[in-house]
């Protein structure tokens, strides 16, 4: 299933640049260290549950070969 593992790549490279971002304006002075932190958390836990659900996507493709929770997992996947 090359379009969701292309979805999730894509999910995956906007926290790492969200994740640079504030690494940037930690770096200017615009935001404290706890509001980097927190928003490291957020991405963080974002990026955890990307992988878990690709984690079960992939076990429900080997058991069945076709996909009834992908339509539910992209709605969860919006920002």
């Amino acid at each position: 299933n090359r379009e969701l593992e292309r979805s999730l790549n894509m999910k995956l490279q906007k926290c790492q640049k969200k994740r640079k971002k504030y690494v940037e304006m930690y770096a200017e002075d615009l935001i404290t260290k706890e509001e980097l932190n927190e928003e490291t958390y957020n991405i963080a836990f974002a990026l955890l549950y990307f992988f878990l659900i690709n984690v079960i996507i992939k076990r429900e493709l080997r058991k069945k070969n076709e996909i009834q929770i992908l339509p539910l997992c992209q709605s969860l996947f919006e920002f």
